[in-house]
C-alpha cells in the first residue's frame, strides 16, 4: 500500500464517521447510524480505491517511462499497454 492509499483511507475514514459530515439516517438508533456508515464508508472505499489502482496509480506504474531491465514497452496478454518480458537482458552490456 502506497502513501496516497493510506491517506484516501484515513481521509475517507475520518469523513464517514457518523457526526463529522454527516449523520445518516437522522434520529435513527446508534447501532442503525454505525450500519449505515459502516456500509457506506465500505462501497465508496472500494469505489475510490477500484478508481485509483486502475486509473491513477498504474497511468504512473512502478518505472516511470522505461521498462526494467529484460522488459520492454508492449502490450500485455489482455491488450493493455504495459511492461513485457522480451527473452533477453535489454541493456548494453548487461547480458552474461
Amino acid at each position: 500500500m502506497d502513501i496516497v492509499s493510506l491517506v484516501l483511507t484515513a481521509l475517507l475514514f475520518v469523513g464517514f464517521m457518523p457526526g463529522v459530515l454527516v449523520m445518516l439516517p437522522p434520529k435513527a438508533s446508534k447501532k442503525v447510524v454505525l450500519l449505515t456508515h459502516t456500509v457506506l464508508f465500505t462501497v465508496v472505499i472500494a469505489f475510490v480505491m477500484s478508481y485509483y489502482h486502475t486509473g491513477v496509480f498504474e497511468l504512473f506504474g512502478n518505472y516511470g517511462a522505461t521498462c526494467p531491465n529484460g522488459y520492454a514497452p508492449g502490450l500485455s496478454k489482455t491488450g493493455v499497454a504495459d511492461c513485457v518480458p522480451v527473452g533477453q537482458a535489454t541493456y548494453p552490456g548487461t547480458a552474461k
